[in-house]
């Protein structure tokens, strides 16, 4: 399937505007410049004006209720005496079904490139090796499908997000969870007793915010876990991660930061940055965002210094890779999005088995090389995203046990 009737997120959501007469003048000259940069443009602008091509659009829609509902409005809209826009924007309603109800997915054949690694003359390796680190063992104990969970520094689990209250540390700690996450207050803490350890474990499709003792704020993506002191007493401040977050770490000189991770440790005084660490991949991400870190493997036999707007790849023993990385796909997850750009049905598959804890398997290998562009909302429900999916790459889907099972229409 080539190209097809759809376009992107960004002009399908001027498209809504533009329909809702709340366009500025700045965004019309947007779409105008997207009209006329291709013929494909101009000719599907001009299909998408067609009523009777909008009606036939609306009425495949699979839900044939709100199909109805659709067609009947744009009926109104062209055949009503108090008609609110001029005939030629009523191409917005085929657009929300082949491109606004589609997030801007689309899809073709084609080749996945990787973003060009860095080159070495710009790679820096300190001249000595770090020492091999020791990663202490998160502990998941079974939870509940949807509960973010707090294991305590006696191993108390508490569940999070639906009751918040205040808690208290042996150690004296104030926790302190909100509508905005958790929080840790060190004022009433026993100098004479050591800081205990915490963790912070979130399910599949959810994830959770917590600011820790020194200020640092940390965003935890689904499906993982981070492993903390509720105060950072040592001449580091160090924990251990599974899975993806984002880091604001708060700035200390004399105090060095350390994310540790099944394959990398990640070193820092203050900074913004990512990390994608989950062990089904076996493959490290350090995405920097703003200011500097270094990035070391597991075996303390590779090191690099990353510069903001970068990521270090680290897998196993494999030459560590710098590549470029693209802020906006990094915090996609954070931002409650998933952004694809020239991405394989593969890796695709990949991001929402991670996020909705299933299993992709492929019943016909053609579909692999489908290639995907577009964004999409991270919704609770799967089911949804697999019928834009569905409907846009002609592929279906069959879910069953937690198996996701993807397979070509035939005809």
């Amino acid at each position: 399937m080539i190209k097809d009737d759809h376009i992107d997120f960004e002009i399908a959501a001027l498209i809504d505007k533009y329909l809702r007469n709340d366009i500025q003048e700045e965004e019309l000259l947007v779409l105008e410049k997207w009209r006329e940069a291709h013929h494909t443009h101009a000719e599907l602008w001009a299909r998408l004006t067609n009523v009777d091509y909008a009606g036939t659009q609306l009425r495949q829609w699979p839900d044939d209720t709100r199909s109805d509902t659709l067609w009947s409005q744009v009926q109104r809209a062209t055949t009503g005496k108090q008609r609110r826009f001029p005939l030629k924007r009523i191409f917005a309603y085929a657009a929300a079904l082949a491109v606004f109800a589609m997030a801007g997915l689309s899809v073709y054949y084609g080749v996945f490139q990787q973003a060009d690694p860095l080159s070495a003359a710009h790679r820096e390796t300190p001249d000595t090796a770090p020492q091999q680190v020791t990663v202490p063992e998160i502990l998941v104990p079974p939870a509940a499908a949807n509960e973010i969970t707090l294991i305590m520094g006696d191993g108390k689990t508490v569940a999070l997000g639906d009751n918040p209250d205040l808690l208290h540390e042996q150690d004296g700690t104030q926790i302190t969870e909100t509508g905005s996450g958790l929080a840790y207050a060190t004022e009433k803490r026993s100098a004479q007793l050591p800081a205990v350890m915490n963790t912070v474990i979130t399910p599949v499709a959810r994830t959770y915010h917590l600011t820790l003792a020194d200020g640092t704020r940390v965003w935890l993506n689904a499906a993982s876990a981070i492993r903390y002191p509720t105060a950072f007493d040592g001449e580091e401040r160090r924990v251990t991660l599974k899975g993806e977050a984002y880091f604001e770490v708060a700035h200390d000189r004399d105090k060095p930061f350390i994310v540790v991770t099944e394959q990398s440790q990640i070193r820092v005084l203050g900074t913004r940055f990512n990390v994608k660490s989950y062990p089904e991949d076996k493959t490290d991400r350090t995405a920097l965002l703003d200011g500097s870190l270094q990035v070391s493997s597991r075996q303390g036999t590779q090191s690099t210094l990353l510069q903001p707007g970068y990521e270090a790849v680290v897998t196993g023993e494999a030459a560590m890779v710098v590549n470029k990385a693209d802020a906006r796909k990094v915090l996609a997850w954070k931002d409650g999005l998933f952004i694809f750009e020239n991405e394989s049905l593969v890796s695709l598959m990949h991001e929402l088995a991670t996020w909705y804890g299933i299993k992709a398997q492929f019943a016909d290998n053609e579909v692999k090389n489908y290639h995907f562009t577009g964004r999409l909302r991270r919704y609770t429900d799967i089911q949804f995203l697999l019928d834009i999916i569905a409907e846009t790459s002609k592929v279906q889907f069959t879910l069953r046990n937690g198996i996701l099972s993807i397979d070509k229409i035939h005809p």
